[in-house]
């Protein structure tokens, strides 16, 4: 990604494996969530630019295998807000678009939505 906001963690499980991630998060949380090497990135780059009313964004992660876990059961359970929150507080470092930096921050908050 060009023009990305970068940031880093303690890694809080230093004899954790570590796993990239990325996907597409938005005002509800995480849409998709899936190892950087399955994902086209392209195409994501493409539903967030088209869905920014949302606050879509784009990003990539660095997260440990016990937090990989505990993300998959979050989205299992229909919380992508939940899902989002813990992404952002335990990722070992990460990036998102520059011009997305703000909805990064912003969300996830449903209210942002502005259909509901």
């Amino acid at each position: 990604m060009s023009d990305v906001l970068k940031w880093e963690m303690p890694i809080k499980e230093s004899a954790e494996h570590i796993q990239e991630y990325t996907g597409l998060a938005d005002a509800h949380g995480i849409e998709s969530f899936g190892p950087i090497a399955d994902t086209q990135v392209d195409l994501l780059s493409l539903r967030a630019d088209c869905n920014r009313q949302r606050h879509a964004v784009v990003y990539g992660v660095r997260l440990s295998d016990v937090s990989v876990e505990y993300i998959h059961g979050f989205l299992a359970d229909g919380k992508t807000a939940e899902a989002l929150e813990y992404l952002k507080e335990h990722a070992v470092n990460g990036e998102v678009l520059l011009s997305h930096e703000l909805s990064w921050d912003l969300i996830p908050d449903p209210s942002l939505d502005p259909w509901g």
